[in-house]
């Protein structure tokens, strides 16, 4: 399974280096360049973990919490803490099914873990996108552009399924570096997080 998430991660990077999209006209050889080698430096690092808070508004409805995201190649362990005066919740899964672990042990599976949140804490995130905007890459499925790049080559501004993400406040993570404050927008919903805590391995 180690392999199949590489495989992903390596598809992308092939897409991005050797297939000129229309996005790809703003920017100029140097700026692609640098964005192609910030995203191969990732590729080393399937395995990770980050904590910090996040922020989701839908209408006059909004929640808050604290994020906490293992990623360890294709599983995930996502823990927020606080939305809607459950006590939080507790997703875990991989590419063929997930679980979410409510309050009183309540506990529900399902293929996608975005239908989960949904469904069951009337939350909209994108959380199989997210595994990848995390990190400040794009999601290795659907169409998606990159609107803004930094000096650096890492993505400012992208847009995909639907939502536009801005990155912001870059921060290191040993050989490469990460995106400290994410916000999503998609039409009448917004989604901020600050990760406060990054680190490589596990």
């Amino acid at each position: 399974m180690r392999l199949f998430f590489l495989s992903i991660f390596l598809m992308l990077f092939s897409a991005c280096a050797h297939q000129p999209r229309d996005w790809e006209n703003q920017f100029d050889a140097q700026q692609l360049n640098l964005w192609n080698q910030h995203f191969e430096s990732l590729r080393a690092y399937p395995r990770w973990q980050a904590q910090g808070r996040f922020a989701a508004r839908n209408g006059e409805d909004a929640w808050s919490g604290s994020l906490l995201w293992q990623q360890k190649d294709e599983h995930y362990l996502i823990r927020l803490s606080g939305p809607l005066g459950q006590g939080g919740m507790l997703l875990e899964g991989d590419e063929e099914l997930a679980t979410i672990t409510l309050s009183r042990n309540r506990q529900y599976e399902a293929r996608s873990a975005n239908e989960l949140v949904r469904q069951y804490a009337g939350l909209r995130l994108p959380l199989e996108e997210l595994r990848h905007w995390l990190l400040g890459v794009p999601a290795p499925w659907g169409g998606y552009a990159i609107t803004g790049l930094d000096q650096s080559g890492r993505i400012e501004r992208l847009t995909q399924r639907g939502w536009d993400v801005q990155f912001s406040a870059y921060q290191s993570l040993e050989n490469t570096s990460v995106p400290g404050k994410i916000r999503l927008q998609h039409p009448d919903y917004q989604v901020r997080l600050i990760i406060q805590s990054w680190q490589a391995g596990g």
